[in-house]
Parts: structure tokens; C-alpha cells; sequence
């Protein structure tokens, strides 16, 4: 198993993180350049002011990327990176890039929400629009693995281990979260196909033998949740890891269905 790179040295200044961020583009272009050309730009910012989300809420994350058409720019909070290992922004700057250069590839991920979805779930209203956002997350989880292939197919695996296992983290308010959301199955739903898209990358890095210990690490910081929920999570990991010939659209379908068995009649 390949050791973790040095996390000792961290980015000190909004300066540093601007040249760093343009190293690791440079990088990453330079591994990417024979899968077509990159539209990705930064957008540094100094303060909140400008920085996607919702004015005077809480920083879901310093890293927010948008799309428009067949262009794409990753916004950075830098008071929010401040001293985060160099290595760790690397491998969350390299999982946006691969995330994005993915999806401004033509047909790269067609899925059709009305015809997939809603003949398995009849469902108007408010309830489609939740059951939307439960299929948005699924959506995000598949194209997370496959940024994660991406990224070790350009040898790329290190850094996005940093990344894993310096932001993941004991959360006391992810706790709380839980155990509010336990009597209400719907919403508790969104928590764990939320949480896949941050687990089941661990799952795919451990079966290609990198840093396996992230799984247990993981569950360490994750022990709150409950062995029925884990079972579930475990069973979408398997699903969305499967080497076989399903189109992203049926392993939506797959992913939705054993979601909707568990948690949504």
C-alpha cells in the first residue's frame, strides 16, 4: 500500500493558493490533454462576498464548481483553505477538474428523470421535486467514481487520498442530523445518498488496493450511523462499483431502486 505524501506542509496565504491552484491545472491538462481540450477556470475570493451559496448561511465548502454550456469555472474561498495540506488541495482541486472534464463531454451522462424515474415512483408536487433532488445526489455519486477512475488512470491516486483523509472528519452536527432524521425515512434518504458520494470513492480506491484503510477510517468518524443504513450504503457502493456494462442511466435506475425498497415505501 502506497504511503499518504507529506501533509505537514500547508497553504499559507491566498497568494500561494492562487499559484498552487494554477500548478495542479497545468498538471492536470498535462495528463489530460489527449482527452480534448479543458474550459476550466479559477475564480479566487478573498471574502464570502460573490462566492456561490446561500448569502449569510453556513460554507457548505470552499471549493464550489459551475458549469455553463461547455464551459466551467471552480470557485475558491481561500480564507476557507487556509492551512490545508498542499497535497489535499491538489487531490480536491484534481477531483473537480475530473468531475467537470467528465461532464463537458458530449453525452457523457444522459439520463432522462421523467422517463427513468418517475414510471417507478408516480409522484407530483413536492414529492417529485424531493424525489429529483434524491436522483440529482445518485447522479453525482456515479460521476464521482468515475472522476476518481479518471484520476488514477493519470496516477493521480495520492493526492486524492490527502484529500479523503483530511477532510474527512468526526461531525457532531452530521450526528445530530441523523438521529433527527431517523423517524422520517424520505429525508433520511437524501443524508445517505449524500453520504455515498463521500463514501463510495473510498470503497472503489480500497479495491484497486490504495490506502484501504480509508474505509475503516471512515466508518470510524461515521460509527453513529445505524448497521440497517449501513448495509444500505454498502449495497449502493456495490452497485455503483460494478465493472459491468451498465450506461450511466441504468445505474441510476439500479441505484434508485434500492434506495426507494430501503427507505422509500
Amino acid at each position: 500500500m502506497p504511503h499518504l505524501p507529506d501533509l505537514n506542509s500547508t497553504v499559507s496565504s491566498v497568494d500561494a493558493l492562487s499559484q498552487l491552484a494554477s500548478r495542479f491545472m497545468a498538471e492536470f491538462e498535462k495528463g489530460f490533454s489527449l482527452r480534448g481540450p479543458l474550459n476550466v477556470e479559477f475564480v479566487l475570493h478573498q471574502t464570502r462576498s460573490g462566492f456561490p451559496g446561500r448569502p449569510g448561511g453556513p460554507l457548505t465548502s470552499p471549493v464550489i464548481s459551475k458549469q455553463d454550456g461547455h464551459r466551467a469555472l471552480i470557485h475558491l474561498y481561500g480564507p476557507g483553505l487556509m492551512d490545508i495540506p498542499i497535497p489535499a488541495l491538489q487531490g480536491w482541486i484534481d477531483l473537480e477538474l475530473a468531475a467537470l472534464s467528465l461532464s463537458l463531454q458530449d453525452g457523457a451522462f444522459k439520463f432522462n428523470f421523467n422517463r427513468e424515474i418517475l414510471p417507478l415512483m408516480d409522484v407530483s408536487g413536492a414529492a417529485k421535486q424531493f424525489i429529483r433532488y434524491l436522483v440529482f445526489n445518485l447522479e453525482t455519486l456515479v460521476k464521482r467514481i468515475q472522476a476518481v477512475q479518471l484520476l488514477l488512470d493519470m496516477d493521480h491516486g495520492l493526492p486524492l487520498c490527502a484529500y479523503y483523509y483530511t477532510t474527512i472528519s468526526p461531525s457532531g452536527d452530521d450526528k445530530e442530523n441523523y438521529e433527527n432524521l431517523l423517524p422520517h425515512r424520505w429525508t433520511k434518504a437524501i443524508f445517505i445518498c449524500k453520504k455515498c458520494k463521500e463514501y463510495n470513492p473510498l470503497i472503489f480506491l480500497a479495491q484497486q488496493g490504495i490506502f484501504t484503510e480509508l474505509e475503516t477510517y471512515w466508518w470510524a468518524c461515521h460509527d453513529y450511523i445505524l448497521p440497517e443504513d449501513r448495509r444500505l450504503m454498502e449495497g449502493l457502493a456495490d452497485i455503483s462499483l460494478r465493472s459491468d456494462d451498465s450506461s450511466f442511466s441504468e445505474q441510476i435506475v439500479l441505484l434508485f431502486q434500492a434506495v426507494k425498497s430501503n427507505l422509500l415505501i
